[in-house]
């Protein structure tokens, strides 16, 4: 479903979740997926309650392009729950 979703919204990426440990339970690309996250932006994002991000080159494996990493922390009853990470490409 994510990898449906990601190819209809071309500035879109991909829009994972990870709890607090940084763990990724899925991605559009199974390969990425049930992984532990180990860069600044989704570390920071799990520790704090702004919204967070960055922009990059992503490595050429992975396309090359330009993209902006968003993090952005998910409240359930008013408690940090989980972390939303977003990479876009302000390109299209």
């Amino acid at each position: 479903m994510l990898k449906k979703w990601s190819q209809s919204d071309k500035p879109i990426t991909y829009v994972v979740t990870m709890d607090k440990n940084d763990y990724m339970p899925t991605h559009k690309n199974p390969a990425r997926a049930k992984v532990k996250m180990q860069d600044a932006i989704s570390l920071s994002g799990d520790r704090t309650y702004k919204i967070v991000g960055q922009m990059f080159w992503r490595p050429i494996a992975a396309g090359g392009e330009l993209v902006v990493d968003i993090v952005a922390p998910v409240f359930v009853a008013n408690r940090q729950w989980d972390v939303c990470d977003s990479v876009i490409s302000p390109i299209w």
